[in-house]
């Protein structure tokens, strides 16, 4: 397989670059790892890396508006690029920044493919904005989708109880550095159901929030969490 290739979507041209976006492109648009409802009005993307999910979102989604979030500057160049490629430049915004527990500043290690990207450990200085502050402006939050190398475990404990319960779905990957009930467990909303024993190493987690704004996850033993009934 030679880069860099491009491949003709309904909306517009899609090129893969370096062979990680292979299977992101596969997990976002065939997998259909998170869950993207037609309805959705206001969506989140934290950790937007190159745009395929933040674009995934604007196709899957008529009437959304999407926030991507994404602190690494050739990453930004591209979803800046994809974005606007497919006509869909009116509908997003982007934060080039890393979404972290407080406000300010942090560190990005770029010596990594762009999928492997941590925050908080050493290498460039970023902006560095709270999911509070985000979240902000808005009434509600359609879709919280959250793959952010393992600083989910910053991210979500520092977030307010009423940031939480503006937000109906959450839907993120988790890391090996942490437990993803940690991320939850210190918030006053937070009500878990854990259905399976044993957490894995890593997975994706999906939240729907209940009356009250409180989230009931169950997870699978796979490391995947179905919303509860």
């Amino acid at each position: 397989m030679r880069f860099p290739f491009s491949i003709t979507l309904a909306s517009g041209p899609f090129e893969f670059r370096e062979f990680s976006d292979v299977p992101t492109f596969w997990q976002i648009f065939f997998r259909e790892v998170y869950t993207v409802r037609p309805d959705d009005q206001l969506i989140i993307d934290a950790g937007a890396n190159i745009g395929a999910f933040t674009l995934y979102c604007l196709l899957r989604a008529p009437q959304a508006f999407v926030i991507a979030i994404e602190p690494a500057n050739d990453s930004c160049e591209r979803l800046r690029d994809l974005i606007h490629r497919h006509g869909f430049a009116n509908r997003y915004a982007i934060h080039q920044a890393a979404l972290w527990d407080g406000s300010g500043t942090t560190t990005i290690d770029m010596n990594v493919g762009s999928q492997f990207r941590m925050t908080g450990r050493g290498g460039v200085e970023i902006p560095a904005l709270t999911l509070d502050s985000i979240a902000a402006p808005y009434q509600a939050v359609d879709l919280l989708k959250i793959d952010i190398e393992g600083a989910e475990y910053q991210v979500l404990p520092a977030a307010s109880a009423e940031t939480l319960s503006r937000i109906r779905r959450i839907e993120m990957e988790y890391h090996p550095s942490g437990d993803p009930r940690f991320c939850f467990g210190s918030c006053p909303i937070a009500a878990f159901a854990w259905t399976s024993p044993t957490i894995r190493v890593a997975g994706t987690v999906r939240l729907d929030s209940l009356a009250g704004g409180l989230f009931q996850p169950q997870l699978t033993p796979e490391g995947t969490a179905e919303p509860a009934s």
